[in-house]
Protein backbone atom coordinates (compact mmCIF):
# COMPACT_ATOMS: atom_id res chain seq x y z
CA UNK A 1 0.00 0.00 0.00
CA UNK A 2 2.88 2.66 1.21
CA UNK A 3 4.40 1.86 -2.44
CA UNK A 4 1.11 2.53 -3.94
CA UNK A 5 0.78 5.86 -2.34
CA UNK A 6 4.34 6.30 -3.41
CA UNK A 7 3.75 6.43 -6.98
CA UNK A 8 0.22 8.00 -7.00
CA UNK A 9 1.84 10.41 -5.31
CA UNK A 10 4.75 11.01 -7.89
CA UNK A 11 2.30 10.95 -10.67
CA UNK A 12 -0.15 13.84 -8.82
CA UNK A 13 3.15 15.60 -8.21
CA UNK A 14 3.70 15.75 -12.32
CA UNK A 15 0.32 16.10 -13.33
CA UNK A 16 0.59 19.18 -11.57
CA UNK A 17 3.89 20.18 -13.06
CA UNK A 18 2.20 19.49 -16.64
CA UNK A 19 -1.34 21.11 -15.68
CA UNK A 20 0.23 24.13 -14.16
CA UNK A 21 1.34 26.36 -17.07
CA UNK A 22 3.90 29.00 -16.96
CA UNK A 23 4.39 28.22 -13.29
CA UNK A 24 5.70 24.83 -14.44
CA UNK A 25 9.65 25.64 -14.69
CA UNK A 26 9.18 27.01 -10.80
CA UNK A 27 7.36 24.12 -9.39
CA UNK A 28 9.69 21.88 -11.21
CA UNK A 29 12.96 23.55 -9.02
CA UNK A 30 10.99 23.62 -6.48
CA UNK A 31 10.19 19.61 -6.14
CA UNK A 32 14.15 18.35 -8.16
CA UNK A 33 15.56 17.02 -5.24
CA UNK A 34 12.30 16.27 -3.08
CA UNK A 35 12.16 13.24 -1.31
CA UNK A 36 8.89 10.95 -0.78
CA UNK A 37 8.30 9.93 2.88
CA UNK A 38 11.76 11.59 3.64
CA UNK A 39 13.16 11.37 7.28
CA UNK A 40 14.86 14.23 9.26
CA UNK A 41 17.23 14.45 11.69
CA UNK A 42 17.48 18.07 13.55
CA UNK A 43 19.04 20.29 16.17
CA UNK A 44 17.64 23.63 16.90
CA UNK A 45 20.71 25.02 14.86
CA UNK A 46 19.08 23.25 11.73
CA UNK A 47 15.98 25.23 11.81
CA UNK A 48 17.09 28.68 10.71
CA UNK A 49 14.86 28.19 8.04
CA UNK A 50 11.85 25.61 8.39
CA UNK A 51 12.22 21.77 6.99
CA UNK A 52 9.69 20.13 4.57
CA UNK A 53 9.31 16.67 3.56
CA UNK A 54 6.20 15.18 1.31
CA UNK A 55 3.79 12.59 0.99
CA UNK A 56 1.01 11.17 0.68
CA UNK A 57 -2.03 11.40 3.19
CA UNK A 58 -4.33 8.42 4.17
CA UNK A 59 -4.43 4.65 5.03
CA UNK A 60 -6.75 2.02 6.38
CA UNK A 61 -6.28 2.02 9.70
CA UNK A 62 -8.32 3.81 12.60
CA UNK A 63 -5.49 6.36 14.23
CA UNK A 64 -7.40 5.64 17.35
CA UNK A 65 -6.52 2.33 16.95
CA UNK A 66 -3.16 3.22 16.52
CA UNK A 67 -2.37 6.02 19.54
CA UNK A 68 -4.23 3.40 21.95
CA UNK A 69 -6.93 6.36 22.84
CA UNK A 70 -9.42 8.41 21.77
CA UNK A 71 -7.71 11.97 22.66
CA UNK A 72 -4.90 13.33 23.40
CA UNK A 73 -3.89 17.15 24.88
CA UNK A 74 -3.11 18.17 21.61
CA UNK A 75 -6.72 16.93 20.11
CA UNK A 76 -8.75 14.08 18.62
CA UNK A 77 -7.22 10.92 17.77
CA UNK A 78 -9.33 10.37 14.49
CA UNK A 79 -9.23 9.45 10.56
CA UNK A 80 -7.33 6.79 9.01
CA UNK A 81 -3.70 6.13 8.68
CA UNK A 82 -1.08 3.37 7.36
CA UNK A 83 0.25 0.81 9.89
CA UNK A 84 3.91 2.47 9.62
CA UNK A 85 4.56 5.77 10.00
CA UNK A 86 5.25 8.01 6.95
CA UNK A 87 8.59 10.09 8.45
CA UNK A 88 10.34 10.04 11.85
CA UNK A 89 12.09 12.97 12.94
CA UNK A 90 14.85 12.66 15.11
CA UNK A 91 16.11 15.78 17.24
CA UNK A 92 19.23 15.94 18.87
CA UNK A 93 18.63 18.56 21.59
CA UNK A 94 16.01 19.52 23.46
CA UNK A 95 13.58 22.13 21.49
CA UNK A 96 12.32 24.67 23.55
CA UNK A 97 9.25 25.16 20.94
CA UNK A 98 8.66 23.46 17.73
CA UNK A 99 5.53 22.77 15.25
CA UNK A 100 4.71 20.13 12.85
CA UNK A 101 2.02 21.56 9.96
CA UNK A 102 0.70 19.68 7.13
CA UNK A 103 -0.25 21.22 4.37
CA UNK A 104 -2.49 20.02 1.73
CA UNK A 105 -5.85 20.86 0.17
CA UNK A 106 -7.56 17.58 1.30
CA UNK A 107 -8.49 17.13 5.28
CA UNK A 108 -5.73 15.51 6.60
CA UNK A 109 -4.73 14.55 10.23
CA UNK A 110 -1.41 14.06 12.23
CA UNK A 111 -0.22 11.08 14.85
CA UNK A 112 3.17 11.51 16.29
CA UNK A 113 4.21 9.26 18.86
CA UNK A 114 7.84 9.76 20.79
CA UNK A 115 9.44 10.61 23.80
CA UNK A 116 7.14 11.54 26.18
CA UNK A 117 4.01 10.38 24.46
CA UNK A 118 1.42 10.70 21.47
CA UNK A 119 -0.18 13.60 20.13
CA UNK A 120 -3.05 13.32 17.88
CA UNK A 121 -4.33 16.56 15.76
CA UNK A 122 -7.03 17.68 12.82
CA UNK A 123 -7.78 20.36 11.73
CA UNK A 124 -6.10 23.44 13.29
CA UNK A 125 -5.59 25.45 10.23
CA UNK A 126 -8.53 25.13 8.31
CA UNK A 127 -8.64 21.36 7.06
CA UNK A 128 -5.01 20.76 8.12
CA UNK A 129 -3.20 19.31 11.49
CA UNK A 130 -0.62 21.59 13.18
CA UNK A 131 0.88 20.14 16.73
CA UNK A 132 3.69 22.70 18.18
CA UNK A 133 5.26 23.05 21.84
CA UNK A 134 8.07 22.04 23.75
CA UNK A 135 9.95 18.78 22.13
CA UNK A 136 12.33 16.45 23.88
CA UNK A 137 15.31 15.10 22.37
CA UNK A 138 14.74 11.44 20.46
CA UNK A 139 12.98 10.07 17.53
CA UNK A 140 9.13 10.81 16.71
CA UNK A 141 7.19 8.20 14.12
CA UNK A 142 5.07 10.80 12.31
CA UNK A 143 1.83 9.93 10.40
CA UNK A 144 -0.10 12.02 8.17
CA UNK A 145 -3.87 10.19 7.42
CA UNK A 146 -6.89 11.53 5.93
CA UNK A 147 -10.02 12.16 8.25
CA UNK A 148 -12.28 10.17 5.37
CA UNK A 149 -11.19 6.13 5.18
CA UNK A 150 -9.42 5.41 0.98
CA UNK A 151 -8.92 8.91 0.71
CA UNK A 152 -5.28 9.81 -0.44
CA UNK A 153 -4.14 13.51 -0.90
CA UNK A 154 -0.28 14.81 -1.36
CA UNK A 155 0.50 16.87 1.36
CA UNK A 156 3.72 18.80 2.83
CA UNK A 157 4.33 18.67 6.38
CA UNK A 158 6.45 22.10 7.72
CA UNK A 159 8.81 21.58 10.71
CA UNK A 160 9.76 25.16 12.21
CA UNK A 161 10.88 26.62 15.21
CA UNK A 162 9.05 29.70 14.03
CA UNK A 163 6.41 30.88 16.64
CA UNK A 164 3.03 31.88 14.54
Amino acid sequence: MLRLRHLLGLSIFCLTLVSSGGQGELFAQKTQNMEMFGNLTLSPSDLRTPKTVYGISGGSLTMQSLANQKQTETGECIGFIDTQPDHRLTLTQNFKYLRLQVKSSGDTVLLVKGPGGTWCNDDVSDRNPIIAGEWLSGTYSIWVGSYEQNASFPYLLEITSDRP
